[in-house]
């Protein structure tokens, strides 16, 4: 899990200043013009402001897609900075997504959780897993979904399938997401599902 993380902080490792000032030269080489109301001159500084903080990644798959046509953009010009800004943090956000829910399943784990013992005499995973959805509950989680494997969790995340930050209980099939902030009450969950945990 920590070698996951490390990995995508890597690439979401922001790109420096002159990575953008090349960037916008290949752009240039590319037959594209600066906008009409930007002054050449200042145009390294303020599309380096304006990309402060995206990683080098999301550049250059922004700069490919722009020369091969994949954005419906005006196809004359380099995308101005706001835009640019727009366009890269959108390459940059399926990462962020996977990030976060690698560091909050790290957590997860790493959070002590009661075990309780099976009458045989063994570890039940699943009512370890169902303790731990009461406690992700009374923090403020509520119930997402339904999730089978581990794979199809960490591939809806990537999909943007779930909230940032949710958390996969592999051995209930259960993904628990944390509550928005603008939101009192946890959203509803599907009935069958309230029926299921009174049976």
């Amino acid at each position: 899990m920590q070698t996951e993380i490390s990995v995508l902080t890597e690439k979401l490792a922001p790109a420096p200043e002159t990575a953008v000032a090349e960037a916008i030269k290949s752009l240039l080489a590319a037959g594209f013009a600066l906008p009409s109301a930007l002054e050449a001159e200042r145009a390294p500084a303020v599309y380096a402001f304006a990309l402060k903080g995206i990683s080098g990644q999301a550049l250059k798959r922004v700069v490919a897609k722009i020369i091969r046509g994949e954005y419906e953009i005006n196809r004359r010009y380099v995308p101005s900075p706001p835009e640019f800004a727009i366009l890269a943090r959108s390459e940059d956000k399926p990462l962020i997504q996977e990030l976060a829910n690698a560091r909050a399943n790290q957590q997860a784990l790493q959070q002590p959780s009661t075990r309780y013992v099976h009458d045989r005499g063994f570890k039940d995973l699943r009512i370890t897993a169902r303790h731990r959805a009461d406690e992700l509950k009374a923090a403020g989680y509520y119930y997402h979904s339904k999730c089978e494997s581990l794979d199809k969790f960490k591939s809806g995340a990537k999909n943007g399938q779930y909230p940032a930050g949710a958390i996969h209980l592999w051995a209930i099939d259960e993904v628990w997401a944390p509550r928005p902030a603008h939101v009192s009450q946890p959203p509803i969950a599907d009935p069958e599902f309230h029926e299921e945990q009174a049976a």
